[in-house]
């Protein structure tokens, strides 16, 4: 379930055509102002960085899983519509500043609401401070570490 709370039968509609998302009252996108191309270009920016942008990037991540899951309440799952990420890469590809390839925006949307889904996970389990504090890679020692010290902990 996305950060905001919808009800299902919005979700429905939104499921079967994706038109009506953009103009529900719910929606604070505005798919033909550029809004969404803009988004895409900030994440675009900052891929790779460390520090704040970092952690920029997870809350971006978790953007793209929240926007794909209210235009298609199945992707809670690793079910997401094909037909969902080529229209948003559309959007993108078609109003941004930047050139970019339509096939490397479509990557981009998969492999980012994929780890939305993950980071959407964690925060669920233990609130939105974990994507501050986790660390930006790890390694099987970290890992254990980590599972050792949360297990003496509790």
């Amino acid at each position: 379930m996305p950060s905001s709370v919808v009800d299902s039968e919005s979700l429905d509609i939104w499921s079967k055509d994706l038109s009506r998302f953009w103009i529900s009252p719910e929606s604070k996108i505005n798919p033909r102002n550029g809004e969404l191309a803009s988004f895409y270009d900030s994440t675009k920016q900052i891929e790779g960085g460390r520090g704040l942008d970092t952690i920029r990037g997870r809350f971006q991540k978790l953007f793209y899983y929240d926007l794909l899951y209210l235009i298609n309440p199945s992707a809670a799952g690793d079910k997401a519509d094909f037909k969902v990420y080529t229209q948003l890469a559309n959007l993108i590809v078609s109003q941004s500043r930047v050139t970019y390839d339509h096939a490397i925006v479509l990557s981009d949307l998969i492999s980012g609401v994929r780890a939305g889904r993950r980071y959407h996970k964690l925060t669920v389990s233990f609130g939105t401070a974990i994507l501050f504090v986790i660390p930006d890679s790890y390694s099987l020692d970290l890992w254990v570490g980590t599972i050792f010290l949360f297990v003496v902990i509790n």
